[in-house]
Order: structure tokens, then sequence, then C-alpha cells
């Protein structure tokens, strides 16, 4: 039969045992599986034993053993074995505690099914999981011990959960170098307790992976260190870190919704938000590092007085979709001038709850722009501010060509710019100079008044003046001698004084100035960017 109570199922020191004479029918007793010799009957345990066992080993004589433990049963099997090359299978229906060694090898797998809980309560004594784990239906798992890690495998395939509670007074109370794999709608919890010199820190120097819709919890600081340490979701899980998150290997956080209570600090490593929504807390720092966001709305919540974002890498952080509500934000980028916080060209910054944000310590805020689509601001709400000292650029893509006859991206342009210099008397100025960075300019006076083309003088740049009439037709050839007036010079002081031509004057030449608000239109004549040869 399968019954463990059936003395008959069980043998002593080769000897057969027989009637009530069977593991925990007496104190003290060590039950093994399949260690020795083979059996036909898996064992199950229909009622709780007389007494706990002392200890339970699984063998490696005969495959992998099955042991189940019927509905709200309880089962007290001690040290808990499980030698090389063997499987254990436990069908938990009812509470299983172990209280002594868990001992396995790299080779030895156990298999935790059913509706009952699994648990492991030592505080005491380290668990170490050098094979494999593998968790499936519904019943919960929970392990608590000083410390815990795991340099082999464990994996949770169902819809229960499990719950990590390391401690320690010397080193690490929890720590993952092997590999660690939620594929089902379950939990994980990882939970630390630190004293004397022992690390609260939540380690993983390997693997940790999301395939499936479940939620890992991390309720003390994370850290994913080092080069081979990988942290990576597929799913459409839950992310939740109650403490402190920081990389140094990869995070990949794909399609999960993530929440980070505290810092982020991405050092060295790699770290990928996804489509899904993300929540950050605390400060947030890239150094050495490259963070990379994904079309996910990621929201800055933060009730600190200030809260800092730095990114310090001669590269460019740049946002997608962005929110920054209640928090007074500080922005600062590094030393290089590529070095700079930017919104990508599908992306949105919104602000709300009187969120500030400050960019005074930026290299630039630059909202970028393609074929496709250009970045935006939304409306700032009453309360929100922006302070940006004057460190604003703002792209527009125009596509041009280096052929001359084609004018359906060679031609003239209506622009205008969203952002100013400077300021005299309450009205904004904005300057032309900026122009000279991407594209090719010409004009009167050559490279002395700003531009770069010097293989003709013509204006690139008109202004319109309303005070002046037209030309007379459509024929007319186009010239300063109208409404149209040239400019003549870009590099003035200040840069929004911009040079043309006086309301008379017909030539052109640079013979007036006049300052440029911000909303006022230019006629820009496109020939290209400063990839293309310069054609007149």
């Amino acid at each position: 039969s399968t019954a463990w109570n059936d003395g008959g199922n069980w043998s002593s020191n080769g000897t057969a045992l027989s009637g009530a004479v069977y593991p925990g029918a007496g104190n003290n007793d060590d039950a093994r599986i399949g260690v020795t010799g083979t059996f036909t009957n898996q064992p199950a345990i229909a009622s709780a034993l007389p007494h706990s066992l002392n200890s339970l080993t699984f063998g490696n004589s005969s495959g992998a053993a099955t042991l189940t433990i019927n509905t709200g049963v309880a089962f007290n099997p001690g040290d808990f074995t499980i030698n090389a090359n063997s499987t254990a299978n436990v069908i938990d229906n009812g509470p299983v505690n172990l209280a002594g060694n868990y001992s396995t090898s790299a080779s030895s797998t156990l298999n935790l099914s059913g509706s009952g809980t699994f648990t492991y309560n030592n505080i005491f004594l380290p668990f170490t999981n050098a094979g494999a784990i593998n968790q499936s239906g519904t019943g919960n798992v929970s392990i608590s011990a000083s410390p815990i890690s795991n340099p082999g495998t464990i994996t949770q395939t169902g819809t229960g959960s499990m719950a990590l509670n390391g401690s320690s007074a010397f080193g690490s109370a929890l720590s993952n170098s092997g590999t660690i794999i939620q594929s089902g709608a379950g939990s994980i919890t990882f939970n630390t307790f630190a004293i004397l010199f022992g690390s609260n820190v939540i380690t993983n120097s390997n693997t940790i992976s999301q395939t499936g819709a479940g939620i890992m919890t991390f309720n003390e600081p994370f850290s994913n260190s080092g080069g081979t340490s990988d942290f990576s979701v597929t799913g459409a899980s839950t992310l939740a870190f109650a403490s402190t998150f920081s990389n140094s290997g990869t995070t990949v956080f794909g399609p999960a919704t993530v929440t980070i209570a505290d810092d982020f600090t991405n050092t060295s490593g790699t770290t990928t938000f996804g489509s899904g929504p993300a929540t950050l807390s605390g400060e947030f720092t890239n150094t050495t590092g490259t963070t990379t966001f994904g079309t996910g709305l990621v929201t800055f919540n933060s009730t600190a007085g200030n809260t800092k974002i730095t990114n310090t890498p001669n590269s460019t952080l740049t946002f997608v979709n962005v929110l920054f509500t209640k928090g007074h934000f500080l922005f600062k980028t590094g030393g290089g001038s590529s070095s700079n916080i930017a919104i990508a060209s599908t992306g949105v910054m919104t602000l709300s709850s009187n969120a500030q944000l400050d960019f005074s310590n930026v290299n630039q805020l630059i909202l970028l722009s393609d074929a496709n689509s250009s970045a935006t601001i939304a409306a700032i709400p009453a309360g929100c501010a922006i302070n940006t000292t004057n460190k604003v650029a703002v792209q527009r893509f125009i596509k041009g060509s280096s052929d001359i006859r084609n004018l359906s991206k060679r031609g003239y342009r209506l622009l205008s710019s969203t952002v100013y210099t400077g300021s005299e008397n309450g009205v904004n100025f904005y300057d032309l100079s900026y122009l000279t960075n991407s594209v090719h300019l010409s004009g009167p006076g050559y490279a002395a008044n700003g531009f770069d083309v010097t293989s003709t003088a013509n204006p690139s740049i008109y202004l319109f003046r309303e005070d002046i009439p037209p030309p007379p037709s459509n024929s007319t050839v186009f010239t300063t001698g109208y409404n149209w007036k040239g400019v003549a010079k870009i590099n003035d002081a200040p840069l929004y004084k911009i040079g043309t031509q006086a309301k008379n004057t017909t030539a052109n030449v640079f013979d007036a100035s006049y300052n440029l608000p911000v909303g006022n239109g230019i006629l820009y004549f496109l020939r290209g960017d400063l990839a293309q040869a310069v054609l007149p």
C-alpha cells in the first residue's frame, strides 16, 4: 500500500517492519525514502504522525520519489535532505514544517505542489539551496533562515506564494548567485533583517527572471550587482521595491508594472524601462552606466524637499513619457558637452500637483524631433513650474535634400521659436545663431556676420514687414526691395539683436537692427543639414 503508517512498507537496517512500527511512530525517528533500495508504492500521509521525525532523506536508488500529505495533515520532518541525483516530489496539502537542516546538492531536485503550506523556520541555521526547488500549485512556501543563499535554481510556476525571509549578523542576509524564475501568476516576497555586522541588502549576482503575470516584492534594499547579473522581465508582471534599487549589471523591466519607493541608482550597468508603467519615489542617479526608457509612463513621485535626478555620463538621458508630480526635482548632468536631459520625439513630459523642475545644473534640456514626430511638454498647470535658465533646445525636423531640383525638400519654410534668449522690459526675444549648429546659412558679410556659406551672399532668412507694400505681382523676383527684408547679421551682441535692412533700403546690406520677439516668424530657405554640400 501507499500508507506511511503501515509498518509493512518500511524496513530498518535491512529488516522488514510491520504493524504500527513506522517512522514517526516513535521519537527521533529517521525516515529514508529510496536511499538504499527500490520501492513500488509512493508513500502518502493520511493522518498526523504521533511524533515529529528527526530527519527525512530522499535517496538516489529509485529515481524520483513522491510524498503526498493529505489535506489538513501537519507533517514535521526535522532535517530535510535530498541526496545527489535525486528528486523529491512533495504533494503538500497540509502544513509541512521544517525546523532542522536543509541539505541538497547541485543535482538534487525538490518539486513542491498541492495547496498546503511548506515552511522552513529556523533563524539560527542557514538555508542553502544548491539544487533545484520547483514550486507549482496553489500552496504557499515560507523560508526563514540565517542567512538564505541560492546558488541553485528556484522556479515558481503556479499561483501560490513564496516568502524568503533572510537574516544575518555577519554578511549578506539573502543572496542569489543562481537562478530564480517566476513564470506563473504567484508571488515571491524577499525580506531581510540584519544585526551587528550583517547586511540587509538583497543581492543578485546571477539571474532573476519574470516571464508570467506574477508579483515580486523586495522589502529591503536590492542590488543587481556584478557583470553577469541579469534581472529580466518579459511578462506583464508586477515588481515592487519598497526600498532602494541599485544596478551594476543588466536590468530589463519590459512590460512589468514597477514601483521603486526609494532611490534608484544605475552604476556601470544597463537598465531598460519598457512598455509597462514605473513609479519612482526617491532620487534617480545614472552614473557610468546606461539607462533607457521605453514607451511606458514613468512617474517621479516625491514629497521630499529636493529630489535629485542626476545623469553624469557624457551622454544624453532621454525620457519618453514622463510625469513629475508633487516634488521639487533638481536635475544635474556631468561636465561633458553631450551630457544632457532630453524628451524623445515621441514623448510627452507632464507636470502635476505643484511639481517644480529645476534644470539650472543641466547642460541642455532638449526636446527631440524626427521625421515622424516631435517632443511635447504638456500644458503646465497652475502651481507647477520649470526653471531652465536659458538652456532649452527645441528641435524641429525638416526634410532636406542635396538635389537643387528637389523643391519638395529644398525650399522655403515658415518657422518661429518657442524659447527665448533674453528679455527687455518684460518682452522675450530669441536669436537665430543656433541655426548654424544644424544647417547652412548665407547672408551679406559672410562669416563676419555669422554665416557659413561663402558662395553667395543671398539671405537664407527673411523677416516680414507689415508696413511695406508687397511685390506688384507673383512673377516679381523675390528680393529685399519689398516687404520681406533679408537677415544680414546673426552674431551681434546681444544675440537677439538681428541685423537686416532699414525700411526704405532695397539693397542686400546690413544697415538696421531689430529685436525678434518670441512667436514672430521667419521665412527660412532650407538647403539641408551641415552634412550636405553647400549649393547656391
